[in-house]
């Protein structure tokens, strides 16, 4: 439940400021990339998740692992200084609290919970796709 909570604010907070409100615009961008940065991080772990429930080399694990990569490196663009190690040493972090959340919670309530991290991720996908392409990162066609 937590790690739910934690992506969709980290989501939310993602979202831009109306434009009628003047601030800081450094303070801005930077409070915007560490929730992108959070939100990455936290799809990926998504990802690294589910892939690891499904049956090794199965198109499912494939999937899980090209989404967990996409994720990754658009975690990589948003983190305010060059430490991979962090985005990584986050995302173990949260699957290890999923994998907590599976045994700890309600079954059903982890499968509820585990369907709004896919619909928010599903939703997250297109801006971590842009934010990969802008910052030159997209992974080579296999």
């Amino acid at each position: 439940m937590a790690a739910t909570l934690l992506l969709i604010a980290a989501l939310a907070a993602a979202e831009p400021a109306p434009a009628e409100q003047p601030a800081d615009v450094a303070t801005d961008q930077k409070a915007n990339d560490a929730a992108l940065f959070d939100a990455a991080t936290g799809c990926a772990a998504y990802h690294v998740y589910t892939a690891s429930l499904a049956t090794p080399g199965s198109e499912e694990a494939k999937f899980g692992e090209q989404k967990a990569i996409l994720f990754l490196l658009a975690s990589y663009a948003k983190f305010p200084e060059d430490n991979p190690d962090a985005a990584e040493a986050k995302i173990e972090e949260t699957v290890e609290g999923l994998y907590e959340d599976s045994v700890s919670v309600e079954p059903e309530q982890h499968k509820r919970e585990m369907e709004e991290l896919k619909q928010v991720c599903i939703q997250f996908e297109p801006a971590a796709a842009a934010i990969v392409d802008e910052a030159g990162l997209a992974p080579e066609p296999q």
